[in-house]
């Protein structure tokens, strides 16, 4: 923020300084003339920094250079994206990276020889493949495991943590717009603070026959012998109506889902389309501070998985769902009893009745 602005600073400079040369030339004439000038320069230093402060003086270094970080999404969800011009999605943004990075097409990417390139990818944990260089190089990228999610969240912490401190930063973020895991809205609140935008690349693709259990609601505590419900919230993409076997465990035992005579550990559910919530009754639960562990899964009809595919699941028929690992879901209630004390008597001829008699 500036006070004053050139003209201005520059005239109470001067204002300040006359009075001080002239006191000082009648003042320090017994200091010879070399001593008596340098003590007034020194003064009018002084005065100087004075007035660069109430103008708002600074001293600024400005980076020319750009650092970008592109975070990639490898988690399960990107299967589902079919439109990119190379083998796979992933060999589709190697090659997409490396034009960008690559000096001879400067003239439309607009990338300096000194700006730096690095790439994050993720699912539920982010591994550096690149770190920033001037040229890409992703032949000795991290060996990844299988994840079972997708944080964004983590990998833009550790995109502000890789940055270095002499050039601007931006981040790309190549996503599907899941998240699963972390808390994003931290991570973008740091790198905001950190002055670091965030350019997203979304990958969209379009799941139009598909059911997955979408949440799995469980009370966190309960009492010992209270009953409760449970509720299973399902999502439909499908056009027509779907149905399909509900079955929910409780300690990997299927639960009985229908009132009638006999054990029944499965329900036939039909959803339509969007939101579907079943409710489940749970009936009262014994044991004093024990997790009880919960798990909903849903099979539709006509649906058989590919070993090949993993997760991947097609219709036989109906077509009505595509992904079998969306199908699940656990939760768990801690269940309260009924508060108990330990009493232990070594008084000898039961003295120590007479507390026990009281607590009882």
């Amino acid at each position: 923020m500036e006070y004053l602005n050139g003209w201005q600073a520059g005239l109470l400079f001067g204002l300040l300084s006359l009075p001080v040369i002239l006191l000082g030339m009648r003042s320090l004439n017994g200091l010879g003339q070399v001593r008596k000038w340098v003590a007034i320069g020194v003064r009018m230093l002084v005065i100087l920094l004075f007035v660069l402060i109430l103008a708002g003086g600074r001293w600024q270094q400005e980076n020319k250079n750009v650092e970008v970080i592109v975070l990639r999404d490898i988690s399960e969800s990107t299967a589902q994206v079919h439109d990119y011009p190379g083998k796979t999605l992933q060999s589709s943004l190697d090659d997409w990276l490396r034009q960008l990075s690559d000096s001879k097409n400067a003239e439309q990417t607009g990338k300096k020889n000194e700006d730096r390139i690095g790439v994050i990818s993720f699912h539920d944990t982010p591994l550096i493949d690149a770190m920033p260089n001037t040229r890409l190089v992703l032949d000795a990228r991290a060996i990844r495991t299988g994840g079972n999610g997708t944080d964004v969240a983590s990998a833009i912490q550790l995109a502000l943590a890789t940055l270095g401190r002499d050039a601007m930063h931006r981040l790309v973020l190549v996503w599907d717009g899941n998240q699963t895991l972390g808390d994003i809205e931290s991570a973008i609140t740091a790198a905001a603070a950190q002055n670091v935008p965030i350019d997203v690349v979304p990958l969209e693709y379009s799941v139009q026959s598909e059911v997955l259990l979408e949440r799995f609601v469980a009370p966190t505590w309960k009492r010992e012998n209270e009953p409760f419900t449970v509720d299973v919230i399902l999502r439909s993409t499908n056009a027509t109506p779907v149905t399909g076997k509900l079955t929910v465990l409780h300690q990997n035992l299927p639960m009985d889902l229908d009132g009638a005579a006999g054990m029944q550990p499965t329900k036939v559910v039909t959803l339509q389309p969007g939101l579907n919530v079943e409710r489940v009754r749970v009936p009262s639960l014994e044991g004093s501070d024990v997790i009880h562990q919960f798990k909903a899964v849903f099979e539709a009809e006509n649906v058989t998985a590919e070993v090949a595919q993993g997760a991947n699941a097609k219709a036989q028929g109906s077509g009505a769902d595509t992904l079998l690992a969306n199908n699940a879901a656990e939760a768990f209630t801690f269940v309260r009893g009924k508060g108990k004390v330990l009493y232990v008597d070594n008084v000898e001829q039961e003295r120590g009745k007479i507390l026990r008699d009281a607590l009882t």
